[in-house]
């Protein structure tokens, strides 16, 4: 009877263990920061705020949910630099975006206002 021949696994890089490890450390603390985010986000939508107050805090909170999973879980911060760049230059041109949509609203004109 022929028995297979084990599976040899390659030789390890020397920093390879340690660069995961590090890596593996960065991504359990942001995971635990992402869950403290949630936790806050939660809160405040309990707190006794007004709703344009609100939306301002949960936004603050979505965005150091997105910077933190963005930069260390899908590894932008060691991107090179062009591409945090245009990641910038698309993250103000979203802003712009919704500062120009929220003004529309607050510009709105109704039935009554036309002759």
């Amino acid at each position: 009877m022929n028995h297979p021949t084990p599976i040899e696994t390659p030789p390890r890089e020397p920093g390879r263990d340690a660069a995961f490890q590090k890596n593996l450390r960065a991504s359990i603390q942001v995971f635990i920061a992402l869950l403290a985010l949630l936790v806050a986000n939660v809160a405040v939508s309990y707190a006794g705020l007004g709703r344009s107050q609100h939306i301002a805090v949960a936004l603050l909170i979505s965005t150091l949910q997105a910077v933190l999973a963005a930069g260390v879980l899908m590894h932008l911060k060691s991107e090179k630099r062009i591409i945090r760049v245009v990641l910038v230059f698309t993250g103000v041109f979203f802003a712009g975006l919704m500062v120009l949509t929220m003004g529309s609203f607050a510009n709105e004109v109704t039935a009554s206002h036309v002759h």
